[in-house]
Formats: structure tokens, C-alpha cells, sequence
């Protein structure tokens, strides 16, 4: 008799135990309800209180027929600009000649073949500062271009 009386204890604790536990179950889901009618009342009263988007381009017609071509009007001074070659050509026929007579007195003198190198550098160097004076015109015209 022992044993089925606590069999029978056992069960009754084990009855309220499950009513106390689906009790506060039943109390969570209720606040849990009032928390999600809170909650949409609230994204309700935002939507309502939000002001009316209307479009400012919904009247605009189609006004592209009123536009007119006006570039012909317009002109660039330095679309034009041209260089200045002569004084290139001149500068470098002035350091040829001036190398060639270095490169005649080398001859005379008998001066080595280092002679000749020196001078082959240094008519380099003369035609890329001819070469670079008229590539600063060129750069300087197409700057101006720009502007124009």
C-alpha cells in the first residue's frame, strides 16, 4: 500500500506541477499577444501620421521641341594655334654646324674616338632640347585649346 500511495503522490504532484507550467505558458502567450497589438498599433499610428508623397514631375510635358542647337555660335580663338617650327629648324642647323666644326677640328687634331662619342652625345642632347622646346608650344597650345 506504500508503494500506490506514492505512486498516487507522485501523480498528483506531477498534475500540478503541469498545471502551474501551462498556467504561466497561458500567461506568456497573453503578454506576449498584448506586446504584438502594442507593437502594431504603433507601426499603424506611424503609417498614418505620414505625409502624403506627391510626384512634382506628374504635370511636366514634353518640352525637348523647345530646345535649339547654339553651338554654331559659339567659337574657340585657340582652336587655331599652330608651332612655332622655324626657330626649332634654325636652332638645330646652328648646333649641326657647330658640331660638325668640332668634329673637323677633332679630325685635325687627331683626337681619339672618345672625341667623337662626347660629340654624338652632345648633338643628342641639342635635338632633345629642340624636340622638348617644341613639345612645351605644343602642350601650352593645347592648354589654351581647353580654355577656349
Amino acid at each position: 500500500m506504500a508503494v500506490g500511495t506514492a505512486l498516487a503522490i507522485g501523480a498528483g504532484i506531477s498534475a500540478i506541477g503541469g498545471a502551474v507550467a501551462s498556467n504561466q505558458a497561458d500567461k506568456a502567450g497573453k503578454r506576449a499577444g498584448r506586446a504584438a497589438d502594442r507593437a502594431q498599433a504603433e507601426i499603424d499610428r506611424i503609417k498614418n501620421s505620414r505625409v502624403t508623397l506627391t510626384n512634382p514631375y506628374a504635370g511636366n510635358q514634353n518640352l525637348s521641341s523647345l530646345a535649339q542647337d547654339l553651338s554654331a555660335m559659339i567659337t574657340n580663338p585657340f582652336a587655331s594655334l599652330s608651332v612655332a617650327t622655324q626657330a626649332a629648324e634654325i636652332q638645330m642647323e646652328q648646333s649641326d654646324i657647330a658640331l660638325a666644326n668640332s668634329l673637323d677640328t677633332l679630325a685635325a687634331t687627331g683626337a681619339s674616338a672618345g672625341g667623337a662619342t662626347a660629340l654624338a652625345q652632345a648633338a643628342l642632347a641639342s635635338k632633345k632640347g629642340v624636340s622638348s622646346s617644341i613639345e612645351q608650344q605644343e602642350v601650352n597650345n593645347e592648354k589654351l585649346r581647353a580654355q577656349g
